[in-house]
């Protein structure tokens, strides 16, 4: 009886995995879509499992697309494993820390190279810009070092508060704060709502400034996601993603 009672509990208080997706368009016209499934196996540990793709034409052709899993611990940048689809080949991008030092592997069709950084070197990964509950978000920081889940590259440049503005996601009025962040790509715009999910933004991508609007219903706070009564937690399910140029 005692273990059935501690197996209830467990249950009950880890939160189930949600999922949040922005539609994505660029000069006005709709341009694809980036899905993210955020799940929480306990309070200081996140996983995310992130669909990002444009579309052209009526046949809905994917013209780019990116693979994304990550995992998040409290204090510390996302480690992440990116696979894309460009026009001019595959790209997979490995990012971790052990310890003080991150290891970055880029491969493509010439190959695999890896290199080191110290972890002062980064502050952020591209993760921790849709992570509700970063503690190493752009709030408070006037210059950003970022990880580029894109091209493994460190993405560098300041970070101005712009205030807030009202917006209004899925026929809801929310209040948002509002960051611009320059770098050598381009300006990066981005508007989170009180709660820390990040409801809109602009970003270069592909040569393109693409924006991103959130879909569907206001994002609530992890602890307001419902509930179903039937949710009973299960393993989290690690899917191997494909090598750009057989990278184990």
């Amino acid at each position: 009886m005692i273990v059935w009672l501690l197996l209830c509990s467990a249950a009950l208080a880890q939160r189930p995995s949600h999922q949040l997706t922005w539609k994505l368009t660029a000069d006005g016209e709709h341009l694809g879509w980036r899905v993210v499934e955020v799940s929480w196996p306990d309070d200081e540990h996140r996983v995310f499992a992130g669909h990002t793709w444009f579309e052209k034409g009526r046949r809905k052709r994917r013209t780019f697309e990116q693979h994304l899993s990550a995992n998040a611990e409290q204090g510390r940048p996302a480690s992440f494993s990116a696979t894309l689809q460009r026009a001019d080949g595959a790209l997979e991008v490995q990012a971790r820390r052990a310890g003080v030092t991150w290891t970055v592997t880029v491969a493509d069709a010439r190959g695999a190279r890896t290199h080191s950084l110290p972890h002062t070197r980064v502050d952020l990964s591209s993760v921790d810009l849709f992570d509700p509950m970063s503690e190493r978000g752009l709030r408070g920081r006037s210059h950003v070092r970022l990880l580029s889940a894109e091209t493994g590259k460190i993405e560098e440049g300041p970070v101005e508060y712009l205030g807030n503005e009202e917006l209004v996601i899925g026929g809801e009025l929310l209040f948002t704060a509002v960051y611009r962040w320059s770098t050598e790509v381009g300006v990066h715009r981005y508007w989170y709502a009180s709660n820390g999910w990040l409801v809109r933004f602009e970003v270069p991508l592909q040569e393109r400034m693409v924006e991103g609007e959130l879909y569907g219903g206001a994002p609530r706070s992890a602890d307001e996601f419902p509930v179903p009564a039937a949710f009973r937690p299960g393993p989290i399910q690690v899917v191997e993603l494909p090598s750009a140029a057989g990278v184990p």
